[in-house]
């Protein structure tokens, strides 16, 4: 009781507030018609929904809101209202303004006029400095003549608390666009999202209710939601009493010409109130009706019955543009009529025959509303909606003709129902395969595998084929197009037409896949239909070969007495081009010159393309016979991996309804496929001329392919060092080499699946690297080195050619000493110990002696006097010595001499140090 108590002071409260601050407009939409598609001209209509009992604008008028349209803007006028619902007190205000775009673009059309109404519970703070807003968003294209959807039915229906609300707009588009719906944020000033806007099913808006339990059924929490492809928005149920702000947004799809995708195409919003009052009533219902398919001229009568579950009257209604029509609109029976429900016979009838104008590609929206009318009562409503699709009938072919003299087949059909058909196709495919399409369908199915052989004006009525290959079964089928759709297909008619007075192809299979050995085996029938009295037996044969699957020149490939039916073309390249033939009939009992040609068959030319997960195989041939058999629906797959002899079969492919390809994703016997291998696959092809002279399946194989998954992954980056070369081991010698050693460790973001290494090298840290090698193993030895400062790094390749990021760059470190001796004897033996210089390589010295690794070196030698007598300097140590002689030359006396020696010792690049040696030494004669 106190619960029932509450809840009805929340609901007094609301309906006060609402009485006290409403405003007049409720309600409003944009409509943006194109008015020539030879111009950029359109005009925008302007809905808005008012009250028409406001005191501020008495009638509902509107007026001082601004139309904007991107490229100017108008504040109108004050536009009067005309009243569609006197009971609930709404009028309906239109103002229309007709523009033109300077150019082509997306434009967004817009009102905006203070003021919203005040109290909006599910607006919060609502003040009336809040503006009405509502737009539209259009593209102006000169490619497209497109006008915005309309709504056809009005915002004006009143829900009750714990009663289901529904809502329909009813949208329609003239230009038959698909549309979807969603729900959209109402927005204020300058087209703004309103801040705190909160959906009506909102907890807060069912105060004193349990809100879990909130739905009409009291089965769960309320729900607010629209569908997508209806636009139904359901409310299960409102809560407190007041009014609640909605917006619904409408947006138009239009089929891209260039590859039948859906494209966005602009949208409207309409932004609406619902009044939520305070009533014992229950919502009426509606029969479903399902979606039909109606063929043009095909009648249709549909009768929609209505239940109201409180038993009051009824009015039923019907939205949708085929009503209005100006040829041949649908008829709706008893709409709008006040009918009873307590014996269910409350219903409403809707016939239609619709013209071959009505055909298009989207279907028409049908919206019925019930409204029910309790005495003394809310009237509550419920929709219903469903499609119908208008189709063209399908083309009647009338006959077919053979003129076997000139090998022509002449197709004939009735003249075409609708004259509104742009154009009438002819398809064909070789070997019957029996079809018959669903009511709905429309259009040639593509597993059917028809081709296309021309696209005629819509009144033609024949259509001459001559491309006809020997001993092949042809079908045909005629299909209607118009504007953005096709008819349904014809009935098929099949014959044919080139009996086989020639040989027939059968085969042309790849035995040998090889670059320079390949194998095709070329088989055919011999001339079963030839007059043998015309053309005695024995026949003979010549095959001819040609490059790629069809056209260029003709290669002579066997002699032209060949008795047999069967030819092993080899010793050439099946691996990269694929090839085609023809088969020369001779009767040499008549004559030594050709007699005829078979029809042309090329091999079966598998492709690859690889990808990280899997591997995707198509396959093409132009050959005479059907690839695409009923009774044979399957081609195979063959794999085996790199260095396998056998090849399994892995999988089959229904090729009617998944063409020509197949993705091998690793699923036979769910094992994977390894990144580190390579796959070879060949194709085997099931096909047929549809003829019962010739055995079917006729068998080709393809080629054979060498495929790996894409490896993208790098391999890791080596981690790199120089091995330290012992300085107190490193012998005294010229040239010196350097160990460099690396692994390569496992991390994430990179695989360890090396082959192979690039190892770069550089004199310092910041120079310029270049290669030194491409070892496989984690080991190189630089040898011949003056200098081991030398600077490292390596990138790890895989085995497919990726490189791994640069590894660490390290640096070796030389091992330098400087030593002098203390006598020489430049007198005594040519060419040993006859100068006086650092300790080097040659000469009997231990290693420690041995002076390496010198950058820069200089020598002063100065007599017992104190005078210099000698000097030198230089960047190679070598350079430097001194041969017993003064500086002009004179050789100098026995004795003993002082010297001063200076090195630049190098350690790395970054690291050297300068060392002095101070003594004397004795020059012996």
């Amino acid at each position: 009781m106190i619960r029932s108590v509450l809840f009805a002071f929340f609901l007094v409260i609301g309906m006060f507030a609402n009485e006290c601050f409403a405003t007049h407009i409720r309600a409003g939409e944009i409509r943006v018609e194109r008015i020539s598609c030879l111009t950029l001209r359109y005009k925008i209509t302007l809905i808005v929904y008012t009250n028409s009992a406001s005191p501020s604008h008495p009638g509902g008028w509107i007026g001082g809101g601004t139309l904007s349209w991107g490229e100017g803007s108008v504040v109108i006028g004050r536009t009067n209202a005309t009243v569609v619902d006197a009971a609930l007190k709404i009028s309906r205000a239109i103002y229309t303004r007709e523009v033109t775009f300077s150019k082509e673009g997306t434009y967004r059309i817009s009102y905006e006029e203070a003021h919203r109404n005040v109290s909006i519970l599910n607006i919060p703070n609502t003040r009336s400095d809040i503006n009405f807003y509502v737009e539209d968003q259009i593209i102006v294209s000169s490619v497209f003549c497109d006008s915005s959807p309309s709504f056809l039915v009005p915002p004006i229906d009143q829900a009750c608390s714990g009663m289901a609300y529904y809502h329909n707009p009813g949208a329609t588009d003239e230009d038959g666009d698909s549309l979807s719906y969603s729900l959209a944020i109402p927005k204020g000033d300058g087209g703004i999202d309103i801040i705190g806007y909160g959906d009506p099913n909102t907890s807060k808006f069912y105060t004193g209710l349990n809100y879990a339990l909130s739905n009409m059924d009291k089965t769960g929490p309320p729900s607010f939601k629209i569908e997508s492809t209806s636009g139904l928005v359901t409310w299960d149920a409102p809560g407190l009493i007041g009014t609640y702000n909605i917006a619904l947004k409408v947006s138009q799809w239009k089929k891209n010409p260039a590859d039948s995708s859906w494209m966005p195409f602009g949208y409207s919003i309409r932004d609406m109130q619902i009044e939520v009052q305070d009533c014992a009533n229950h919502p009426p219902d509606l029969t479903s009706n399902q979606d039909i398919c109606l063929i043009a001229g095909e009648k249709v009568s549909i009768d929609i019955k209505g239940k109201d579950q409180d038993h009051d009257q009824v009015t039923m209604e019907i939205f949708s543009d085929i009503t209005s029509f100006s040829e041949a609109p649908a008829i709706a029976k008893y709409v709008g009529q006040l009918q009873s429900t307590l014996p269910d016979t409350a219903h409403i009838v809707l016939t239609w025959q619709p013209s071959c104008l009505r055909v298009r590609d989207q279907p028409y929206s049908v919206v019925v509303k019930i409204t029910d009318h309790p005495v003394g009562g809310v009237s509550l409503t419920r929709f219903r909606s469903f499609n119908i699709r208008v189709i063209g009938p399908a083309p009647i072919i009338s006959q077919v003709n053979v003129n076997p003299v000139v090998k022509k087949v002449t197709l004939q059909w009735n003249s075409y129902a609708c004259q509104n058909a742009q154009a009438i196709q002819v398809w064909r495919r070789v070997a019957q395969r029996a079809y018959t399409p669903a009511l709905c369908e429309v259009g040639m199915p593509k597993a059917l595998q028809y081709t296309l052989l021309k696209e005629l004006p819509g009144a033609a009525v024949s259509f001459e084929d001559t491309d006809l290959a020997i001993g092949a079964q042809y079908c045909y089928r005629i299909v209607a197009r118009f504007k953005d759709v096709a008819s349904k297909i014809s009935q098929d008619i099949c014959l044919i037409p080139q009996p086989a007075k020639a040989p027939v192809i059968t085969h042309v299979t790849v035995k040998n896949t090889d670059t320079q050995n390949g194998e095709i085996r070329v088989s055919w029938r011999s001339p079963y239909d030839i007059d043998a009295t015309q053309y005695p037996p024995p026949y003979q044969y010549m095959v001819q070969r040609g490059n790629s699957l069809e056209g260029g020149a003709w290669t002579d490939v066997s002699s032209s007495n060949l008795a047999d039916t069967t030819f092993l073309d080899k010793a050439f390249s099946t691996l990269d081009t694929a090839y085609h033939y023809r088969i020369i009939l001779y009767v040499p009992a008549i004559t030594t010159l050709p007699v005829d040609t078979s029809s042309v068959a090329s091999s079966v030319r598998l492709k690859g393309k690889s990808g990280t997960q899997d591997i995707q195989l198509t396959w093409e041939a132009k050959v005479p016979w059907s690839l695409f058999l009923s009774s044979y629906k399957y081609h195979y797959i063959y794999r085996k991996e790199q260095g396998t002899t056998n090849f399994l079969l892995i999988d089959s492919v229904a090729v009617s309804e998944d063409d020509l390809k197949y993705v091998d994703e690793g699923k036979y016997k769910n094992q994977p496929l390894d990144a580190h291998k390579n796959y070879l696959y060949y194709v085997k092809t099931m096909g047929g001329y549809g003829n019962p002279k010739i055995a079917e399946p006729l068998i080709n194989d393809s080629q054979i392919v060498t495929l790996h998954l894409i490896d993208e992954t790098p391999p890791c980056p080596p981690v790199v060092r120089v091995i330290d070369p012992g300085c107190g081991k490193l012998p005294c010698a010229n040239l010196y080499s350097s160990t460099i050693k690396w692994f390569n460790p496992k991390t994430v973001g990179c695989q360890d699946d090396v082959v192979s290494y690039e190892v770069y090298v550089a004199d310092e840290l910041t120079g310029t690297f270049t290669l030194l090698g491409s070892p496989q193993d984690s080991v190189v030895v630089h040898a011949g080195l003056n200098d081991l400062a030398k600077c490292y790094r390596v990138i790890a390749v895989d085995w497919v050619g990726n490189r791994s990021l640069i590894s660490n760059v390290v640096c070796g470190e030389n091992c330098p000493a400087f030593a002098m001796p203390n006598v020489f004897t430049p007198d005594a033996s040519t060419g040993y110990n006859d100068t006086f210089r650092a300790f080097g390589s040659l000469g009997n010295i231990t290693d420690e002696e041995c002076s390496r690794f010198v950058d820069y070196m200089s020598l002063k030698v100065i007599n017992r006097w104190g005078q210099e007598v000698f000097s030198s300097a230089s960047t190679d140590m070598n350079e430097v010595f001194w041969d017993g002689k003064d500086k002009n030359g004179n050789e100098m006396a026995t004795g003993v001499y002082y010297f001063v020696a200076e090195a630049l010792l190098k350690y790395t690049s970054e690291k050297k140090e300068n060392r002095q040696i101070k003594g004397w030494v004795q020059l012996v004669r």
